[in-house]
């Protein structure tokens, strides 16, 4: 699995839109080079990542690794400014509780009595890709608990000890369209849109 670190949003000033699905979501899988889906009640994501002002090394190494990949394989994408801005969300955090469904999760290893997150944060768990935002603010008590409430529900179930990520979410994506361009202006610079959808499974 590629990991597209070198293209994360930051360095290059993206404008980022994210849409939220809720239910009867189509699933995007990949089947050798053919599509097929599925659905669930699990939410999935849309990324509009618009890119500018990309100097002709990096369009070419952009535009080679979103060739390589194309529709049918997923890779995953960083986007730092989504992430918890409390130094308090940093470390190993885990749930507590087995948690089969739903959208409520009970974490421990905190930090006492902070801040851990804001609502609207991403997060996601070490077992699967799929990744959530938070509908309500993170914060411990004064043992180092705190409730978790997600937005949609589990896409699969966490184990108590499971560890839950607050920084590097890493959304596992594919792309929306077919064709793959490169245009370059007369600096020989470039601008991206790229559309991509979450392909958590």
């Amino acid at each position: 699995m590629d990991i597209l670190r070198t293209h994360e949003a930051s360095l290059y000033n993206a404008v980022i839109s994210l849409a939220g699905i809720q239910t009867q979501v189509n699933y995007y899988g990949s089947g050798g080079s053919e599509r097929y889906r599925s659905t669930t009640n699990v939410g999935r994501w849309q990324l509009d990542l618009s890119l500018s002002k990309l100097d002709l090394r990096q369009s070419k190494e952009l535009f080679s690794f979103l060739c390589l990949h194309g529709r049918a394989e997923p890779f995953l994408v960083r986007i730092k400014e989504l992430e918890s801005r409390y130094q308090a969300s940093e470390g190993v955090i885990n749930v507590l509780d087995n948690v089969d469904t739903g959208k409520i999760i009970t974490a421990n290893n905190l930090p006492v009595s902070q801040i851990i997150a804001s609502a609207g944060d991403f997060i996601s768990f070490a077992n699967h890709y799929k990744v959530y935002q938070l509908a309500q603010p993170v914060i411990s008590d004064n043992a180092g608990v705190a409730v978790l409430n997600l937005s949609t529900p589990l896409a699969k179930p966490v184990n108590s000890t499971e560890i839950i990520n607050f920084k590097k979410i890493y959304f596992k994506v594919a792309l929306l369209e077919d064709l793959i361009s490169l245009d370059l202006d007369t600096y020989l610079m470039s601008g991206w849109t790229l559309k991509l959808e979450e392909v958590w499974r």
